[in-house]
């Protein structure tokens, strides 16, 4: 399996041209999706990877940015099925569930130290 850095530089600027217009455009179902924001996602995750792999806490906007761009690829880069969903998604909504109910509850505890601290 390739590296997400793989990815994350087949779909830079660099490529646009070479591969993003003549083939790689064809991977993606949803013709308004651009590769401009195929990389951006996968820059997101690309960073969030790189805190998290020397223990480094992700929260907040970074979080969030990360959330928004699992589910961008998730949603983005292979066809739906009859249920509407990608595999990709099926795939990851454990996961995905499992991430946004303990980043609710990391939220409210974060809420509740500022209250308090105010």
């Amino acid at each position: 399996m390739a590296s997400i850095h793989f990815w994350k530089r087949l779909l830079s600027g660099d490529y646009d041209h070479a591969l993003w217009k003549p083939v790689l455009k064809q991977v993606i179902p949803d013709k308004s999706v651009s590769w401009a924001a195929v990389a951006s996602h996968l820059e997101s995750i690309y960073q969030t990877r790189n805190r998290i792999a020397p223990h480094v806490p992700v929260y907040g906007r970074r979080l969030a940015q990360t959330e928004t761009a699992i589910e961008f690829v998730a949603r983005h880069l292979d066809a739906r099925g009859q249920d509407g969903a990608t595999p990709l998604e099926r795939l990851l909504q454990p996961e995905m569930v499992e991430l946004q109910n303990r980043a609710g509850e990391m939220r409210r505890r974060l809420d509740a130290l500022q209250a308090g601290a105010g």
